[in-house]
C-alpha cells in the first residue's frame, strides 16, 4: 500500500507518468538505506515533525477552499456532480457500513502504529502517544471529509484521479501565492510521511522474522549476524512490496478493503493474551492455527469473490467472516488439543528448564532443589518442542527465591496473570460486558439505518441543439442540507 501511495503521490505532484516506476524504485531504495543507518528511533523523530506540519496544514486546507470555492454552502445540490451524496446510504452501504465500524477495532493491530508508540522513552510519552491516537482520527476525519466532498466540486464530473489528494491539492494551488505555499508544504509532508510509515513497516517486518524466527531457530547466532540477517530480511520486504506495488493496477483503495480483514486475525491472540485466565487461556497453536485458517480465508474469499463485481458480491466483509472462522479454529483445535493431551497449563508452581541436549522441556518442581546451571523459565504451556521456547529476558529476569537454587536463572513468561497483576486497581472498559454491549449499540447507532437512497432520483433526457440526448439525473423532491 505503502509503494502504491508513494507513486501515485511522487508521480502526481511532478506530472509524471501514473505508471512510471523508476521513482518509486528510487524512494523505496532510500527508504531502505534510511532503515539501516537510523531505525526506529530516526523514525518517530521524523513522524514527530511530519505530524506538527500536517496539522497546520490541516488546519488552514479547509479555510483555503472555504474561502476560494464557498465550502458546503457553496455547493448547488442540481448542479452537483455526485447527487448520490445527498442521498441516504442504501441498504448495502448501510451494511458495509456497520461491518467496517466493527472491523476498524483491530486498528490497534497494526505492527507500525505499536512500534512507534512503543519508541517514547517513558510511560508518560508513551501514554501521549495514545491519546493522540485516539484523538486524531476525529480531526483528520472532518478534513478529509471537507476535501473530499468539496474535491468533487473542484475536480469536476468524470473526474477519476490515481491520486485524489494530490489532484485537489494542485487545482487548491492555482489560486493563489498562499495556497500555493500550503500546499507544497502538504504535499511534501505527506510524501515524507507515506516514507517514514513504510520505513517503520520494514522495520518491523525485519524484527518479526529476525526476533520471532531466526534467533530461535539459531541460538548462537551474534548480535552482528542478526543485523546482517536483518538487513538482508528488509531487502527482501521492499523488493517483494515495489513488485506487488507496481502490477497492483486497481490501486490504493482496493488494498485498503483487504487491510484492516487482514489485521483482524491478529486480534484473538491480542484479546486470549491480555484477557485470558487459567481457565481460559490458549495454547499459542491454536491461536496461530485460527489466524493463519483466517488470514487464508480472507485472502481466497476477496480475490475469488468480493473483488469479482460479474458475481454481484453480497456486502460481506472478509474480515467478519475471518474473525468467525479464527474462532471456530480456535475453540475446536483447543478442545482437541486439550482432549488428546489433557491440560498442560502451568500455574506459575513449576519451572521449566531449558536442557538444550534434549527435543522437549523438561519439567521441575519449583521447591525441588538442583544445581544444575540451566535456564529455569516459567512457560504457560510448557510440553513444547526447544524452538518454540520463546526468549523471555526481553520480558522479565528476576533472581531466584530461596526455594530455587541460587546457580538457576529463572524468568516469568508475559502472561495473562502477569498482566492481570500488573493492572490491579485499573478498570479495564473490555472486561466489563456492559461496557462490551454499549460498544456494539454504539456502532450500530451511529450507522445510519434508515430508508435507504432518499431522496430519490430520476432520470430525464435533454435534447441538445446538436441532436445529442444529454441524461440529467434530479431528485424527485429537494434533500434537506443542515
Amino acid at each position: 500500500a505503502q509503494v502504491i501511495s508513494i507513486q501515485s503521490t511522487f508521480n502526481s505532484i511532478f506530472d509524471l507518468d501514473p505508471n512510471s516506476a523508476a521513482p518509486v524504485i528510487v524512494i523505496m531504495s532510500l527508504i531502505l538505506s534510511f532503515e539501516w543507518m537510523g531505525g526506529l528511533r530516526s523514525v518517530a523523530l521524523t513522524d514527530t515533525i511530519q505530524a506538527l506540519v500536517m496539522i497546520a496544514c490541516f488546519l488552514m486546507i479547509p479555510s483555503i477552499i472555504k474561502r476560494h470555492y464557498g465550502g458546503w454552502s457553496g455547493l448547488d445540490v442540481e448542479t452537483y456532480p455526485r447527487p448520490d451524496f445527498y442521498q441516504s446510504f442504501s441498504k448495502q452501504q448501510q451494511w458495509t457500513f456497520w461491518q467496517n465500524s466493527f472491523i476498524n477495532f483491530s486498528f490497534f493491530t497494526l505492527p507500525h502504529l505499536l512500534q512507534r508508540n512503543y519508541a517514547a522513552r517513558d510511560l508518560g510519552s508513551l501514554k501521549g502517544a495514545y491519546i493522540a491516537l485516539a484523538v486524531g482520527p476525529w480531526f483528520t476525519s472532518f478534513v478529509g471529509i471537507f476535501m473530499g466532498t468539496m474535491g468533487v466540486q473542484i475536480l469536476g464530473a468524470g473526474a477519476s484521479p490515481a491520486n485524489p489528494f494530490s489532484a485537489i491539492l494542485d487545482e487548491v494551488m492555482k489560486k493563489d501565492g498562499f495556497a500555493y505555499g500550503v500546499g507544497v508544504i502538504c504535499l511534501t509532508a505527506s510524501m515524507a510521511a507515506i516514507m517514514s510509515t513504510a520505513d517503520s513497516l520494514i522495520i518491523a517486518i525485519s524484527q518479526l522474522i529476525t526476533m520471532e524466527f531466526l534467533k530461535p531457530c539459531m541460538p548462537d547466532v551474534t548480535p552482528g549476524q542478526l543485523t546482517k540477517y536483518a538487513k538482508v530480511t528488509s531487502l527482501v520486504a521492499v523488493v517483494i512490496s515495489v513488485c506487488i506495488g507496481l502490477f497492483w493496477n486497481e490501486g490504493i483503495l482496493d488494498l485498503g478493503k483487504i487491510q484492516f480483514p487482514l489485521s483482524t486475525q491478529a486480534v484473538p491472540a491480542f484479546m486470549f493474551g491480555l484477557y485470558g485466565t487459567t481457565k481460559h487461556d490458549i495454547h499459542p497453536w491454536s491461536a496461530v492455527a485460527g489466524a493463519m485458517v483466517g488470514t487464508l480465508h480472507v485472502l481466497v474469499f476477496y480475490f475469488s469473490y468480493l473483488r469479482i463485481g460479474e458475481k454481484n458480491p453480497k456486502p460481506v466483509n472478509a474480515g467478519i467472516s475471518g474473525l468467525l472462522i479464527n474462532l471456530f479454529v480456535i475453540i475446536v483445535s483447543e478442545a482437541i488439543r486439550r482432549f488428546l493431551y489433557g491440560s498442560d497449563y502451568n500455574d506459575e508452581d513449576k519451572i521449566v528448564m531449558i536442557d538444550h541436549n534434549s527435543f522437549r522441556s523438561n519439567i521441575t518442581l519449583a521447591n525441588e532443589k538442583t544445581t544444575t546451571r540451566k535456564k529455569g523459565v516459567y512457560l504457560l504451556f510448557p510440553k513444547r518442542p526447544l524452538w518454540d521456547v520463546p526468549d523471555l529476558s526481553r520480558f522479565c529476569q528476576s533472581s531466584d527465591n530461596s526455594n530455587r537454587s541460587s546457580a538457576s536463572i529463572t524468568m516469568s513468561a508475559l502472561s495473562p496473570k502477569l498482566v492481570w497483576s500488573m493492572m490491579e486497581g485499573v478498570e479495564e472498559p473490555l472486561t466489563n460486558p456492559y461496557w462490551v454491549c454499549f460498544f456494539f449499540l454504539t456502532i450500530s447507532v451511529v450507522t445510519p439505518l434508515m430508508p435507504s437512497e432518499q431522496p430519490p432520483l430520476f432520470e430525464h433526457h435533454v435534447n441538445q441543439k446538436t441532436g445529442s440526448i444529454t441524461t440529467i439525473s434530479s431528485f424527485v423532491y429537494p434533500p434537506i442540507v443542515v
